[in-house]
């Protein structure tokens, strides 16, 4: 299985970030790749910009480690396993945004490491 980290400074302190990271109703808030989300029971469908539906399950809400973790179970994509988490850290004093994806096959890491790297950029702009 395939990793992809992201580990970038935040310009604004650590709870402000998990305040608006945390809202998961409206993903698209901070993503630009995401444009609508529907509440399902234990998660969400997210629609992306070019129309595809990616069925998500919360797994976890962490307010004391201010991390959020969830896996993608359905989408057009042919990911056998998806799983990830974002988690809003303090280190030296800085506010950082640890973005950790898990994914297989292997070579979908790829495709996904620039939308990754694209959407932790708008991320860190709207955090």
């Amino acid at each position: 299985m395939a990793s992809i980290y992201m580990d970038r400074p935040l310009k604004t302190n650590a709870n402000k970030a998990w305040a608006k990271l945390r809202e998961l109703d409206a993903p698209e808030h901070l993503m630009d790749m995401i444009v609508g989300t529907e509440a399902v029971e234990g998660g969400r469908v997210c629609t992306t910009a070019d129309g595809a539906k990616l069925v998500e399950s919360i797994l976890s809400v962490d307010d004391d480690n201010r991390r959020v973790a969830y896996t993608i179970t359905e989408s057009p994509f042919g990911m056998a396993h998806h799983s990830a988490s974002m988690q809003v850290i303090e280190r030296d004093g800085q506010a950082r945004l640890l973005w950790i994806t898990d994914v297989s096959p292997d070579g979908l890491a790829d495709a996904l490491r620039p939308v990754i790297e694209a959407e932790t950029a708008n991320m860190i702009s709207r955090l």
